[in-house]
This record gives C-alpha cells, sequence and structure tokens, in this order.
C-alpha cells in the first residue's frame, strides 16, 4: 500500500505534470488500488472482528479488533487452523460447520471460544463463503465480542430463577396485579392459603373479592395509602377464603413504576397470622386479666387489712380498757362479750383465707357420712334464729322448708362442708337483708338435691352477677362500700359445691333480692343416724381428784389457758414441750389417764409421737388439740392414732365436755 492512488511523486507538488495528473482520468489500476486501500482502511479499523479462513479452516488473515477479542497476537495466528481457539469439546464439528458454509449457506450463532489465557470468550458470528484470490472458497467472520452482555444474561437469569425460587418457596402468598387489583400471577402458597384448586382458578379473582365483607371498607383505605406512598407495610386485614371462611392476614405491598416513572403494576405479600392474632389477643386479655387481678388483689388486702384490724382493734382496745380498776362489773361483762365476738370475727376471717388456701392447693377433702338433712338444717335455722338477735335484725323472719320427710332425709354426705356452704350464703343473706323475710330449705328433683337460700335483700345488680363467685370480688369494692367482707365466702361456697359434684347458680335482681340455688348429688344412706353432727354437751364433772393429764403443748400461754380452767377440777396436770418429752413421759408415768397432743411441735410433731405412744400404750385416750383447725385435720389426727380431736382456739364448755367424756 505504499502506491496510494492520487499521491504524487513530486514532493513539492508544483509542475505541471502533477496537476495533470489531478485532472486526468483514473487507470484501472488506480481505482484498484483505491478499492484495495479502502478494503484494508475498513478491515483494520473495524469495530467488528474480522477473520479469514481457507476451506479447511486454516486462519489467513485477521484484523486488530480480532486479535484483542482473542487475546492472541497476529503472528500466534496465522497459519494455525481455527481450532486452536475452539474448546476441546466442540472441535471435531469445525469441518462441518465449514462445510457447511462452503454450500453457500451464511451461519449466524452464538459461540464460546477459548482466549490464549484460557478464559472463555463468547462471540456473536456472522459467517459467509467468498472466494479467495487464487480462486479456491474461503470463509470471511465477522465477529463481535458479547461476553459482558452474556454474563448480565446469565446474571439476570440466575436472577430471575433466584427471585422465582423464592417466590414458589416463600410461605407468604405472592401476587402481581394491576393497579385496579386484577390479577396475573400468583404463587401456589397463595393458591393454597386462599383455599382455592389452581392459579388459573385464583388468577379469576380481583384482590377485593378476597376480602372479608366485613373489612371491605378498611382495605380501600389501606388501597389509598398504597397509591398515596407507593408502598404499605403490616396492614392487618380478614382475608376470605374459597369456602367462605376468612383468615387474619397480615398485607405488605408496592407499587412497580414503568421507565417513565408511573406506577403501572403491583406486588403485594400476604401473611396468615390468624395464630399470631389469637396469640397477641390472648396476650392482651391476659394482661387486661392480670390487671384487673392486680386490682382486685390491692382492693382484697387493703379490705382484708380492715377486716382483720377491725375485730383485732376490739379485742385490744377493751383489752386495754379492762386494766383499768374503776370499769364497773357491768361494763367489763360488756367488754368482755366484744373481746369474744370480735375474737370469733377474727376466727372465722382466718378459717376463710386457709381454706381458700386449701381449695386453691386442691387439698379439701371430702368426709362423706351418713347424715339427716332435715336434723342438720334445723341446727342451721336455730343457730340463724339466734344470730339474728345479736344482729339487731329481729324484724328479719327466717324460714326453713325441707323437702323430705326425716326418714327420706338420711343420705350420704359432708355435712360439715354442707354446714359451711350454707353458713355462708344465710350469713350473706343476713347482712344484706334489712326488712321481710330469708328462706331456706331444698327439694329432691330427679336424683339431687336442689338446696337454696332467697332472701328480699338488696339484690345483686346485673353487672356483678357474672362476677360475684369470683375469689376477691365483691359487688362493691370500694372504699366507701357500706357492707364488710372479704370477698371470700361465695368463691369457697362454689369450689365447694363443685368438689361435691354438684353445681351452684344466682337468680335474682336488685329488686327483687337475691336466691342462691345449689344442687348436689341424692345418695340415700343404708342406716339411721337421729342426732348427728351435735356436740357432747358439757355436765356435772364428778370427782377428778384423782385423775392425771399430760399436757403437750410448746406455748405456755396455751397451756396457761387449759391449766387455768381446770384449776378447780383438782386433776393433776403434767406439761411436755415438745413430742420427743411427751412420749418419754408416757413411758415412765403408765397412770396417766388422758393426753392433750398438740399436733405442731419441735424435735417431733403430734403424729409421731401419738404413733410412738401407741408401741406401748394402746388404751390410753389422746385429745389431740391443735391449731390445724379443718375437718379433714381431724381424720388426720384419727389414722395417726388419737381418740378425738378438739380445734384451736379451745372453747372451756367444749374442753369439758371432752373431760367428761373420757374421764368419767
Amino acid at each position: 500500500m505504499d502506491n496510494i492512488p492520487g499521491k504524487s511523486d513530486d514532493s513539492k507538488g508544483n509542475n505541471s505534470e502533477g496537476k495533470n495528473v489531478v485532472g486526468r482520468s483514473k487507470t484501472n489500476e488506480d481505482l484498484i488500488k483505491e478499492s484495495v486501500y479502502q478494503y484494508r482502511l475498513l478491515f483494520e479499523l473495524s469495530p467488528s472482528g474480522i477473520l479469514i479462513e481457507d476451506n479447511s479452516g486454516n486462519i489467513l488473515d485477521m484484523n486488530p479488533e480480532f486479535c484483542k477479542i482473542i487475546g492472541y497476537k497476529r503472528e500466534e495466528l496465522l497459519g494455525n487452523n481455527i481450532k486452536i481457539i475452539v474448546p476441546r469439546d466442540y472441535r471435531d464439528e469445525v469441518q462441518k460447520r465449514i462445510n457447511f458454509i462452503l454450500e453457500g449457506n451464511v451461519l449466524y450463532s452464538i459461540v464460546t471460544n477459548i482466549k490464549k489465557d484460557g478464559t472463555e470468550v463468547f462471540m456473536e458470528l456472522r459467517e459467509t463463503c467468498f472466494y479467495l484470490p487464487d480462486g479456491t472458497k474461503g470463509i470471511l467472520v465477522i465477529c463481535n465480542d458479547i461476553t459482558e452482555r452474556k454474563k448480565a444474561e446469565r446474571a439476570l437469569k440466575q436472577s430471575e430463577n433466584l427471585y422465582r425460587s423464592l417466590i414458589e418457596t416463600s410461605p407468604e402468598g405472592i401476587s402481581l396485579g394491576d393497579l385496579n387489583g386484577n390479577l396475573f400471577f400468583v404463587n401456589d402458597q397463595k393458591v393454597a392459603l386462599f383455599g382455592y384448586e389452581s392459579q388459573e382458578e385464583l388468577l379469576k379473582k380481583n384482590i377485593f373479592d378476597l376480602i372479608n365483607d366485613s373489612d371491605i371498607e378498611k382495605a380501600k383505605k389501606v388501597a389509598e395509602e398504597l397509591e398515596k406512598n407507593g408502598y404499605i407495610t403490616n396492614s392487618q386485614l380478614r382475608f376470605k377464603r374459597k369456602n367462605g371462611s376468612y383468615f387474619y392476614g397480615e398485607l405488605r405491598a408496592k407499587l412497580i413504576y414503568d421507565d417513565k416513572g408511573n406506577p403501572s403494576r403491583m406486588i403485594d405479600f400476604i401473611s396468615d397470622i390468624t395464630d399470631r392474632k389469637k396469640y397477641e389477643d390472648d396476650l392482651k386479655e391476659a394482661k387486661i386479666k392480670a390487671e384487673e387481678s392486680d386490682r382486685l388483689k390491692s382492693a382484697f388486702l387493703a379490705n382484708m387489712s380492715h377486716e382483720i384490724r377491725t375485730p383485732l382493734n376490739g379485742i385490744l382496745g377493751f383489752a386495754e380498757l379492762l386494766k383499768d380498776e374503776n370499769v364497773s362489773q357491768g361494763q367489763r361483762r360488756e367488754f368482755l362479750e366484744i373481746i369474744n365476738s370480735s375474737g370469733r370475727q377474727l376466727l372465722n376471717l382466718i378459717n376463710d383465707i386457709i381454706d381458700l388456701s386449701k381449695i386453691e392447693a386442691g387439698q379439701i377433702e371430702l368426709m362423706e357420712a351418713d347424715c339427716n338433712i332435715n336434723s342438720l338444717l334445723n341446727e342451721v335455722f336455730a343457730f340463724f334464729q339466734s344470730t339474728k338477735s345479736d344482729s339487731g335484725k329481729e324484724n328479719i323472719e327466717i324460714r326453713f322448708k325441707p323437702g323430705l320427710e326425716d326418714s327420706e332425709s338420711e343420705v350420704k354426705i359432708d355435712s360439715f362442708r354442707l354446714k359451711q356452704i350454707l353458713n355462708n350464703l344465710l350469713s350473706n343473706a343476713l347482712k344484706f337483708t334489712h326488712l321481710g323475710y330469708i328462706e331456706f330449705g331444698y327439694k329432691l328433683i330427679e336424683n339431687n338435691l336442689e338446696f337454696y337460700v332467697k332472701d328480699t335483700g338488696i339484690g345483686v345488680s346485673k353487672d356483678s352477677m357474672d362476677i360475684i363467685f369470683e375469689r376477691f370480688r365483691q359487688a362493691d369494692d370500694s372504699h366507701s362500700r357500706i357492707y364488710g367482707g372479704t370477698g371470700l365466702g361465695l368463691s369457697i361456697c362454689k369450689a365447694l359445691v363443685e368438689l361435691m359434684d354438684g353445681e351452684i347458680i344466682l337468680s335474682g335482681n336488685e329488686s327483687e333480692g337475691s336466691k342462691f340455688i345449689f344442687k348436689l348429688p341424692y345418695r340415700k344412706s343404708d342406716s339411721v343416724n337421729t342426732n348427728p353432727g351435735k356436740n357432747i354437751p358439757a355436765s356435772v364433772q364428778g370427782d377428778w381428784s384423782s385423775k392425771k393429764i399430760l399436757v403437750v403443748e410448746d406455748d405456755f400461754n396455751n397451756f396457761l389457758f387449759i391449766r387455768t380452767v381446770l384449776k378447780k377440777s383438782g386433776i393433776k396436770i403434767l406439761r411436755a414441750e415438745n413430742g420427743t418429752d411427751a412420749v418419754e413421759i408416757s413411758r415412765n408415768e403408765p397412770d396417766i389417764d388422758l393426753i392433750m397432743m398438740d399436733i405442731q411441735l419441735p424435735k417431733m410433731n403430734g403424729y409421731e409421737a401419738t404413733r410412738e405412744i401407741r408401741k406401748f400404750n394402746n388404751n390410753i385416750c389422746i385429745i389431740a388439740q391443735t391449731a390445724h383447725a379443718f375437718y379433714e385435720d381431724k381424720n388426720k389426727c384419727l389414722r395417726a392414732g388419737c381418740t378425738d380431736y378438739l380445734p384451736k382456739p379451745i372453747e372451756k364448755d367444749m374442753l369439758f365436755a371432752m373431760l367428761v367424756k373420757y374421764l368419767n
């Protein structure tokens, strides 16, 4: 290409012949040289790689771009076969491609070739047949390096596969739709979530068809928020399944924008949060209950403090007044009566608290025995006839209506617990009734004894009827309430009735008084007990100067009380302060007539001491005198070997009755 057409040999360019050359017609040789020059210029400067092969694939020529693409120098390629850049697995196919092209076919293809450094290069090829200067056929290859494009396509495909896998395996229901809520893609999880058979079936639905009717308006507001902000997060809606049922779902959605920045589609994600919603609702309810329970317990403790301190004030206050020597005998009797009444009030309160604790711990045991219902209820009737006078309510009429003849009222039942239930209900009735009457009784309905207590008192409001049997609850638990009490009585009644396989309900309202009804199973007794549940009456003691008793008591004040009560009886009294000493004294003093055994003792408790004594003396009378004052505690004492049972606080008459029974 040294002789370029149009170039003058005269370097000065000023002779006439040179000027004439420019103006004269070009010869064929000039045209050929110019064409070759232009071809070579295009060949060398082409942005595409160009390669020339012979009919066997031997490389005849290539341009710089091809060398750049493939990573070889020109001299490294010339004379080599094209197979030098073809992957080993495809070299056997090279000649077939060449033959196909030599037949006059133009071949467009994308191939992977190997660069000099061994890396892959993706090439887009256009191969065609042409004649070489020697008249043989050759192949012209025009190629472009599309490696980056292929990598991007591969990455895009991998990304698409990844996102498709994520969508297909996501636990959330996912869908794509237009801005009107029409769906054109849903994943299988969404199909299952809404209970449809296939994607095609669900795609016929609009997103608003899947919203529960009660949440349509809420869903419209969510859609407005999506349109305004371009996304929504954690919106909770009720969605409708195919079968009409609904579930709580958490919705997240986002708008998808086109190239011009306009929203064109939306994608949404729905999670089933029904279980979580239930858990959250349960948690909220539990929190409300816990706060209410805390409030109730605070109110209960405040009330309990009041209920304990009130009788304590009576006991301590009037005991202090008794120290005054100027107090008259009449006043002393009055003060002592107040102290005694306050003490009994405090004892009842303590009994209720311990009963409730035993109920919650599941330690209440029923002691069923033969009982005459009519006799037991007559005792209750007589007691409350007396109590109403002490309460200043002589105007209240108390009625008792038995439901069976005496012969039919012999049943097997825990008479102690039955009396406890009736006492609680009647005490409430007497407290809240100021005019009219209180009536209690029972009926035999089918195979149940249906007891009732009704009154003409203030009744129970409708709002309080649902809570009246709950622990620590009262119809009025404010500090300004008119009526006292701890709010334990009715909850204890309910627990005891249910423990006895029965049920208790409240009927009535504020304008008609109240009526409590409880049912217990009717189990007829085979024996007859004409005098159930009565204490042994005290009688003239007789001569006890020859008698000797052992009082096992660690508390000196309790021992002093017993010794003072028995001072005039002439009984010789021994004392043991613990169970170990009690066993030793009983062994060394065989002429002891009776042992009064406390249960809670140091070193060895009363149960163990009784068992040890029974090993060498099976005849001596052992009376359990203990603050374990519940009905089931009596049976525990008897099982340990005690002869009888006397609960604390010990009443003087009860003590003498017990001694009369066993010393006379």
